[in-house]
């Protein structure tokens, strides 16, 4: 595979499809956010501890919290054999969490550099909520310098997103190629049409611009496992379960447009320090 980026006629529109590192995982996606990463780091013994556990999970994508401040530092050596550990159980993906362009365009360009090729990260996800600091110009300046990056360094961009203005979502589309979506329900509120229902406005918008742009978008769900959100809906249920039921509703009730220009591609579970607690 190589940078090239692949230009495809859909509906009158042109596509830029990007070439990324073959083991990115691009539909499918079973995966977790990872926290308290000095304690699943401390040694080769922890860091094989959370390996397995993510193997037992059925996981395919571990985002991991913390490695934005270890990239193209002297403690990266750790990350690269944490992420080895997790890739020989069989996490393809591995995606680094950022707030700050340069943890990504100097921290993580040094450390994929440096690092043989099963210990590199494939994807980014922007942590930054514009709804919250207000501040639009840094997070579309930020997620421009990253996603150009990206696609000259086989990276998936991605976003995590809750409620953001409606431009932003132009920004996110031009510049990302996968929204990690917010759907955090409480345990009591996991049915599919309830799910579909919390994220259905959202995800018309994002539908909208990405066919303004002439561009399908990959969302991938996010869940919550904390104790005020679905943590005891987990504990009776699958991982797999949610997403399921997720989808049967948005078969049944998504618009033309958002089947049309939106690849509905996994789950996420946001955080192993409480999916752990449900399920060892």
């Amino acid at each position: 595979m190589t940078t090239k980026q692949i230009t495809a006629a859909v509906g009158g529109a042109a596509i830029a499809l990007t070439a990324y590192l073959t083991w990115t995982v691009k539909t499918g996606v079973h995966g977790f956010y990872s926290n308290q990463y000095s304690t699943i780091s401390a040694s080769p013994s922890a860091r094989q501890a959370h390996a397995d556990w993510l193997k037992r999970q059925g996981a395919n994508l571990d985002a991991i919290y913390g490695a934005d401040s270890r990239v193209g530092t002297s403690s990266q050596g750790t990350l690269a054999d944490l992420i080895i550990r997790e890739r020989r159980s069989g996490v393809r993906s591995v995606a680094m969490p950022y707030s700050s362009a340069s943890s990504v365009t100097s921290g993580l360009n040094a450390y994929n550099r440096a690092v043989v090729d099963s210990a590199k990260i494939d994807a980014v996800i922007s942590e930054i909520e514009p709804y919250n600091t207000n501040d639009y110009a840094g997070f579309y300046s930020t997620i421009r310098s990253v996603g150009n990056w990206c696609r000259t360094n086989r990276v998936m961009p991605c976003v995590y997103m809750g409620w953001p203005s409606e431009a932003a979502w132009d920004s996110i589309v031009a510049n990302a190629d996968r929204v990690f979506l917010h759907c955090y329900r409480a345990s009591t509120s996991m049915s599919g049409s309830s799910q579909y229902g919390y994220v259905r406005a959202r995800m018309g918008t994002i539908a909208a611009k990405a066919k303004a742009r002439g561009k399908k978008m990959s969302v991938v769900i996010i869940y919550s496992c904390e104790p005020e959100f679905s943590y005891d809906y987990f504990r009776a249920a699958s991982w797999n379960e949610a997403y399921a039921n997720y989808k049967t509703a948005y078969n049944t009730s998504a618009t033309a447009d958002m089947k049309n220009w939106l690849t509905q591609d996994g789950w996420m579970v946001f955080v192993s320090q409480y999916a752990k607690q449900i399920k060892p």
